[in-house]
């Protein structure tokens, strides 16, 4: 197999796992490691699938969900927003502003995300917080 093949298969294959591992890097240094293993292997779509679903069952196998704690929709309004998504969306002035805020409201919701005003001492600042990120 041709290194622009393998390049190609890793991508196809780094993609799908990008569903479940959330960090590109991550996905195709995993993809490389499992092409370059096995490079007999004709990584078909369907090969690619097979592969994802063992993975899915395997990972799914281990995990135990009696005791997880899922957050009802709408229940958003004590909910913390993670720092880096402040520092990535808004300028140094609203973050400072943001965090001396007198209150939070919530603006708007919908199926994934929330948009949260803050009422500072410069005015409201808004932010859409997608809700799989709130804690």
């Amino acid at each position: 197999m041709e290194k622009a093949n393998i390049m190609k298969t890793a991508h196809k294959i780094a993609k799908a796992f990008l569903l479940r591992v959330k960090d590109y890097s991550i996905a195709l240094s995993f993809a490389l490691k499992l092409v370059w293993s096995d490079l007999t292997k004709v990584w078909t779509p369907k090969a690619i699938q097979d592969f994802l679903d063992d993975c899915r069952e395997t990972f799914n196998a281990g995990i135990d969900r009696s005791n997880n704690v899922e957050t009802v929709d709408g229940d958003f309004e004590n909910a913390e927003i993670p720092a880096w998504l402040i520092s990535k969306n808004l300028t140094f002035e609203q973050q400072s502003a943001v965090k001396e805020s007198y209150s939070r409201t919530i603006k708007r919701e919908t199926a994934k995300a929330v948009l949260f005003a803050f009422d500072t001492v410069y005015g409201i600042v808004e932010l859409w917080t997608p809700k799989s990120v709130l804690a």
